[in-house]
């Protein structure tokens, strides 16, 4: 694997930029279109980051999240992966942990979920690519995982960050 994962909020993609795979995850209630990223392969996502539906928000379904199990296993850590939600602080930490563990990279989805203080990964994509993997025979869990890192909260300007692949 020689790759590299970068989580994003809407604001921070580099015009520009070529991706070799993209995930753009955007809500009704984010109110913004879904915006032109340079990528080879690219994943669309309508969910807003809540976890349960209602009449104004669509929370994740399984559906959603086996399309990102099978994207990354797709991607499978060769290339460079964008992953980005408007504010990139909840649904696509929680997508690039997923990533991770599709390919089987434990060490890298903690990286993913303590990668920024203000890192919130979506609880309800997590138990449900939990229930994904635990059909699939694997062992750890995604918030068992979220639930240990140690984050300090303090301000801090919403950026992105890239994790090489080792």
């Amino acid at each position: 694997m020689s790759g590299s994962i970068t989580i994003s909020p809407i604001l921070d993609l580099r015009s520009g930029k070529q991706y070799d795979f993209a995930v753009s995850i955007l809500g009704k209630s984010d109110q913004t279109p879904f915006p032109k990223i340079k990528s080879k392969h690219l994943l669309q996502l309508q969910f807003d980051d809540v976890c349960n539906s209602s009449a104004f928000f669509k929370a994740p379904s399984l559906d959603d999240i086996k399309k990102i199990i099978d994207f990354s296993l797709f991607w499978s850590g060769n290339g460079n992966i964008l992953i980005h939600c408007k504010a990139g602080t909840s649904r696509s930490p929680a997508a690039g942990m997923i990533a991770a563990m599709a390919i089987e990279k434990c060490d890298l989805a903690l990286k993913i979920g303590g990668g920024r203080p203000y890192f919130r990964p979506n609880k309800k994509m997590l138990d449900l690519a939990d229930m994904c993997f635990s059909e699939l025979g694997g062992g750890l869990s995604l918030c068992d995982m979220e639930a240990s890192i140690q984050r300090i909260d303090k301000p801090t300007d919403v950026k992105s960050i890239t994790i090489q692949i080792d």
